[in-house]
């Protein structure tokens, strides 16, 4: 059996895993050590938010990746395949640390504004309480 290994990604430093696959806006809840986190993509803004019990805990701002992928486009339906290095999103907020390996993204551009419309990415997070 032959594997396709593209890149291995090192993790240290960071608490928490998460796959992400979402269309649209939505909201994934876990618990974990007795508290409980909630994740948010927003479309419209391109922004990933972190809860927990209710209380926002950071974001990362997507647009700026958003806006370099628009720069790339190859098709109308902003279908790319780029190396996996152009397709990270990070930021510090708050006591939130985050860094998304997108395996996709899908936007549309309406009105001017770019809205993120469904993506897959491997999120890490380092979370101080």
């Amino acid at each position: 059996m032959k594997t396709n290994i593209q890149e291995l990604w090192g993790i240290s430093g960071y608490d928490y895993y998460l796959r992400l696959g979402t269309y649209g806006n939505q909201d994934f809840s876990v618990d974990a050590n007795g508290k409980k986190y909630k994740f948010s993509l927003q479309s419209k803004t391109a922004t990933f938010v972190i809860a927990r019990d209710e209380n926002v805990l950071g974001t990362l701002d997507l647009m700026p990746l958003m806006l370099k992928l628009k720069k790339r486009k190859i098709s109308p339906m902003f279908h790319l395949n780029l190396p996996q290095e152009e397709m990270v999103a990070e930021g510090r907020t708050g006591n939130v640390a985050v860094k998304m390996l997108f395996s996709e993204v899908h936007m549309r551009e309406r009105n001017a504004k770019i809205e993120l419309t469904s993506a897959n990415a491997d999120v890490l997070m380092k979370i101080r309480d």
